[in-house]
């Protein structure tokens, strides 16, 4: 089951939490002594009932799990995003590294250059000036 909204993680828990209080009531209550004076009629529609009360508990301390799944994978899913940001920002500053770096090698490379070039041109002038 996918789910393509993002969930609300608060409101979720408190969905999960009522269906399982819920549960837990019908299951009570479906385990609850009879009334005395019961005919038989009466008594065959309260053991219907109360099998129809457990098959309920059971269906929502079904959805509960299911909604507990959700919760589980919805933190899996935001901690798994926040390791990834983490990541993210160490790469970051690792790139940011590695460039602040290359700007420097680039800086002394242009200085060197440029003193290589004055120092050529110096003696190529030197040595027209001796010609």
């Amino acid at each position: 089951m996918r789910i393509s909204q993002k969930i609300d993680v608060k409101l979720l828990r408190n969905r999960v939490n009522v269906l399982r209080s819920t549960s837990k009531t019908l299951r009570e209550l479906s385990k609850a002594p009879a009334p005395r004076g019961l005919n038989s009629t009466q008594q065959k529609e309260l053991v219907k009932y109360n099998k129809w009360l457990e098959a309920s508990s059971v269906a929502l301390n079904e959805l509960a799990k299911l909604g507990d799944g959700l919760l589980i994978r919805e933190t899996e899913l935001i901690q798994a995003t926040q390791e990834m940001q983490e990541m993210n920002q160490s790469f970051n500053l690792q790139y940011l590294g590695l460039q602040r770096k290359m700007q420097q090698e680039n800086r002394q490379f242009t200085m060197l250059s440029n003193i290589m070039k004055v120092r050529h041109d110096s003696v190529t002038s030197a040595i027209n000036n001796v010609r």
